[in-house]
């Protein structure tokens, strides 16, 4: 069921409860005389409450209403009722007079309306909305004579509860409070809610307002920002449409040069289309001539390799064959003139050439020799490296090929020259007929920078 708007109509409040047992009743009489902690009390406060009516120890007042009961009292028989009296704290608040007013005028009713029966009345001042706390003794004089406990006659039907809110209505009405509104039969069979619930969820109702007035607030200031936005940018559009127009005359001429250039491009398309397969054809010898190249360099490293180990002891450059360690194996030896075949001639050439510079030196400076010659069989990995990088068929599948250069070694023979010399090393390369392509020379090919030497090739030379 949904729950009901505020009811902006000062109404009086009469809520009643039946207390069973004397442990109920003293709880009350705990409650009252603020002999037990109440959290909605103010302690401050506590000494403005008054006793109307009684000792002002309650349960002591209904023991002594309930001892003139003639004869046993029913285990479950109803002891007494406490009924609680008030409206809502602002009401109060709104004229100083009306708090005496609503206590002068309840108790006086209550009074005429339960004599006797009425054992405790305590006014209560130390929380939010005052209130009356009424203590009645449902006792009733039998026709014999007897007095009895009889709730269900005051207060234990439907229509003696209803008769309960009338009066509570004829008490509020000439202080401006009308009577509470009359429920539905499904309405009455809601369960009873303690006031400890009825505040926790009243505060937490509260807390959700606040919660909700904040995001109300935030969305406010959203859409405050949403609507500048919208403003500059319908400014913004209003001056892009400007600039558009200019844009749209700009675009007209510039299609009109678009479809000139298209035309020559389409010239140029056919003359690339022509030129395509020539130039994969030149890639894809120049890629052979660098697999050439790459195994020349492997040869000669591999050469310079076992000379410096002492497999190779020197070499023939008239017949091209080598000369290996004599107690070298027959396998091994096949091996390595298998490896160097690609290369004989030059390797032989090399080796006679190293072998003569090595026989020159003393011996402390042969080996520093051969150690900056094995640097130089490193140098030439790198080099062999490069040249499977940069010639490889990957890396020449989106190359562009001149055609009109003289051969097609000459972009390998450009390369190998250029990183021969960074390394301090110049290396033979082997043209399609097997002839060395770069100058014959001896020692001083292989040598560091010379001032006497103006072809730039390099040399060991010993400390």
């Amino acid at each position: 069921m949904a729950k009901a708007e505020p009811d902006p109509i000062p109404r009086i409040v009469c809520r009643m409860q039946k207390l069973k047992s004397f442990v109920q009743i003293g709880v009350v009489a705990a409650h009252n005389a603020r002999t037990h902690p109440c959290k909605s009390a103010d302690p401050n406060r506590i000494h403005l409450n008054q006793v109307l009516v009684g000792t002002g120890d309650v349960l002591a007042d209904a023991k002594t209403a309930i001892a003139r009961v003639d004869g046993p009292v029913r285990k479950n028989g109803v002891l007494a009722i406490e009924i609680i009296l008030t409206a809502r704290a602002s009401w109060f608040t709104e004229v100083l007079t009306r708090c005496d007013e609503f206590r002068d005028r309840s108790i006086d009713m209550s009074k005429l309306r339960y004599g006797d029966r009425l054992v405790s009345a305590y006014w209560h001042l130390d929380e939010d909305a005052p209130h009356l706390h009424l203590v009645i003794v449902p006792l009733e004089l039998k026709p014999n004579g007897k007095l009895k406990l009889n709730c269900r006659a005051a207060f234990g039907t439907a229509e003696a509860l209803r008769t309960l809110q009338d009066w509570a209505g004829e008490l509020g009405a000439p202080l401006g409070l009308e009577r509470g509104k009359k429920r539905l039969v499904e309405e009455i069979r809601v369960p009873y809610k303690p006031p400890s619930q009825y505040r926790a969820e009243t505060h937490a109702m509260h807390d959700a307002v606040i919660k909700a007035q904040a995001e109300v607030e935030s969305l406010r200031k959203d859409a405050e920002a949403d609507r500048t936005a919208a403003a500059n940018a319908r400014a913004k559009a209003e001056s892009l449409g400007i600039e558009a127009a200019d844009d749209w005359a700009t675009a007209a001429r510039s299609r009109i040069d678009a479809e000139t250039l298209r035309a020559e491009l389409g010239t140029l398309r056919k003359e690339i289309t022509a030129n395509h397969a020539a130039t994969r054809l030149e890639l894809g010898k120049a890629s052979d001539d660098a697999r050439r190249a790459g195994a020349m360099i492997d040869a000669v490293a591999y050469t310079l390799e076992k000379f410096c180990e002492g497999h190779i002891v020197g070499a023939d450059p008239i017949s091209a064959k080598l000369m290996l360690k004599p107690n070298l194996s027959t396998l091994y030896s096949s091996e390595i003139e298998a490896k160097v075949g690609p290369a004989m001639a030059q390797c032989c050439r090399l080796v006679n050439s190293l072998s003569n510079i090595v026989q020159t030196l003393p011996k402390e400076a042969q080996e520093w020799y051969l150690v900056e010659v094995e640097k130089r069989v490193g140098q030439l990995r790198e080099i062999r490296e490069s040249v499977e990088v940069n010639f490889s068929p990957a890396a020449t599948a989106g190359a562009s090929i001149d055609t009109g250069r003289a051969s097609r070694h000459e972009l390998i023979d450009e390369f190998l020259t250029d990183n021969s010399d960074d390394a301090g090393l110049s290396l033979p390369i082997i043209s399609d007929d097997g002839q060395d392509m770069a100058p014959d020379g001896g020692p001083n090919d292989t040598v560091e920078e010379c001032e006497e030497c103006s072809t730039g090739n390099s040399a060991i030379v010993a400390p």
